[in-house]
């Protein structure tokens, strides 16, 4: 079976994926919970020695990794990310950068602006 175990805060988020043993939902958040209690003191050890704050993201990396001991893998998938342009238009400024990962996507991406912008304007008609 494949899992993740993740951390997130709004557009923060950093899954692990792991392959392990047939289990449920329930078993794998129990495993996930034993695991972070088990390796605290080691990973609070490790803040302590670099001197860095101690926070919820790192911890649950770090117990990801002690999930191997409860018979999981983790793996690496993979993955084709994309960023920005959550709703394209034509007035933003800013996501030119994010177009530029979309070379080839170009006359799509202009469609959905147009599309978007008749949306919007839909809107201002109707108050």
């Amino acid at each position: 079976m494949i899992f993740e175990f993740s951390w997130s805060w709004y557009e923060d988020y950093r899954p692990t994926i792991l392959e392990g043993p047939d289990k449920t939902q329930e078993e794998f958040e129990e495993d996930c919970k034993k695991a972070m209690k088990e390796c605290f003191n080691s990973f609070m050890k490790t803040q302590e020695k670099e001197d860095m704050w101690a926070g919820l993201s790192d911890w649950v990396e770090f117990a990801a990794k002690k999930l191997e001991d409860y018979g999981y893998k983790i793996v690496k998938p993979i993955c084709v990310n994309y960023w920005g342009l959550y709703l394209p238009k034509h007035y933003d400024k800013g996501d030119e950068d994010s177009e530029k990962q979309f070379p080839e996507l170009q006359k799509e991406i202009a469609k959905m602006k147009d599309h978007n912008e008749k949306v919007e304007n839909g809107l201002k008609g109707e108050k």
